[in-house]
């Protein structure tokens, strides 16, 4: 099985970034969430917005938002995904979760807003802060 070719890692240090980042006002107990310009691709797709969550300087979750593309966009974004997975898991309709290398991969689209949002991170660590997650 492929590993996620990233531009981080699980696991890593906030040292590792720590002056490429900038702390956001958004709060999940126990961490702190940090954006970053230079974080801004996800494989070979451009985000809009990438979030770094932090739980004790460790790299726990990485938030990716792509805004306003299509469900075709969508579409493709889980053909790739899928290439590396290991489980393909259906929590709900409008979200499917993935199991690769032992983490977790969540690809929601809100058809309202056309907004898709890729959560990649730690099991536990997913499981634990699951609706702080999804609604921020």
């Amino acid at each position: 099985m492929k590993q996620l070719n990233i531009p981080f890692k699980l696991g890593m240090l906030y040292d590792n970034w720590e002056f490429d980042l900038e702390i956001v006002n958004d709060r999940v107990v126990g961490c702190d969430i940090y954006i970053g310009e230079k974080f801004n691709k996800f494989l070979n797709y451009s985000t809009d917005k990438t979030k770094l969550i932090f739980s004790l300087d460790i790299l726990e979750v990485v938030v990716l938002s792509f805004t306003n593309r299509n469900i075709k966009f969508y579409y493709e974004l889980i053909k790739v995904v899928e290439k590396y997975k290991k489980k393909k898991i259906n929590y709900h309709n409008n979200y499917l979760s993935f199991l690769i290398s032992n983490n977790l991969i969540e690809i929601n689209y809100d058809s309202k807003t056309k907004n898709i949002t890729i959560i990649y991170g730690k099991i536990r660590f997913i499981k634990k802060c699951f609706l702080v997650l999804h609604h921020n």
